[in-house]
Parts: structure tokens; sequence; C-alpha cells
């Protein structure tokens, strides 16, 4: 998983962008209040630029946020789509989510449970990723 390395760089560039932007973005307003009026071409400007870095965090935060987790899990996509490590207490026992029928997945979809022990290459996070 080492080549997630390049493509955690980008979104992690991504998010540092829209966060500079907004910050940015918060001095050009205090900085257009104090100096006139509000209803000018540069406002107009300035909620695009919000609207431009706010739409950037939406859509790479979540992104970034399950990626994080995969490569500190050592983890492909492809398992993580196949929920090929998790497992659901089901009767006070730990059952494997592929060992459930489809009913059975959607109704302890949101009770997976990651097992670390059913991952033969998690080493743990700081190994994972470094």
């Amino acid at each position: 998983l080492r080549n997630h390395r390049e493509f955690l760089v980008i979104l992690l560039t991504l998010i540092l962008i829209g966060l500079m932007g907004l910050a940015n973005d918060v001095y050009v307003a205090l900085e257009l209040y104090l100096k006139g009026p509000l209803l000018s071409y540069r406002v107009v400007i300035l909620a695009l630029h919000v609207l431009y870095s706010t739409t950037v965090l939406l859509l790479v935060g979540p992104i970034a946020r399950i990626h994080l987790g995969l490569v500190a899990r050592n983890e492909t996509c492809e398992e993580w789509k196949r929920d090929i490590y998790y497992v659901v207490d089901k009767d006070g026992e730990r059952v494997p989510v592929s060992e459930l029928d489809e009913e059975e997945h959607d109704q302890y979809f949101e009770s997976f449970i990651y097992d670390k022990s059913r991952n033969p290459w998690d080493q743990g996070a700081c190994k994972n990723c470094f």
C-alpha cells in the first residue's frame, strides 16, 4: 500500500488549499468590511471563492477520511468494499460479515466492526503508514 502515500498527499494538499482559501476569505472579508461598501463586485468574487473552497473541502474530506483509515489498517479499497476484515456481534458471537445473508447484512450494516486479527497485513497504524 505504499502507493497510497502519493494519493494521500494529493488529498491532504487539496484539504490544505480549501482551508487556506477559507482563511484567506475571512481576511479579505474583514478588509472589505473595514474599507467600504459591501455591495461591490469584490463581494461577489469573494462569495464565489468561499463556495469553491467549501466545495473542495466537502468533496475531498470524506475521501481523505476513508483512505486514511485504509492506509492505517493496511487494507485495500476492494477489501474494504467487500467487508473482508469486518465482523458483527450476532447473538453474542462475532460473525464475519461475508457469512451474512443479504437481509442480515442490511440489518447489521451500521454495526460492522473491523477485526484486526482477520487482516494478516495489519501491523498497527504506525507501521502501516511508515
